[in-house]
């Protein structure tokens, strides 16, 4: 679904991505990441943790 997503947006300018989602540092997300990365899909990636304070 993302990598449909980011195939639909090539030719658009360029995204900055930002996630708390654990699940896109995986090794599958970040090959994808890097590959519209290069493409120039994609400007920016950052994962930030979150520590939930209760």
């Amino acid at each position: 679904m993302l990598e449909e997503f980011l195939e639909n947006w090539r030719g658009r300018r360029a995204l900055s991505l930002f996630t708390t989602d654990p699940i896109y540092i995986g090794e599958d997300y970040t090959e994808l990441i890097n590959k519209y990365k290069s493409n120039g899909v994609i400007k920016d990636f950052e994962y930030f943790i979150v520590f939930n304070e209760l």
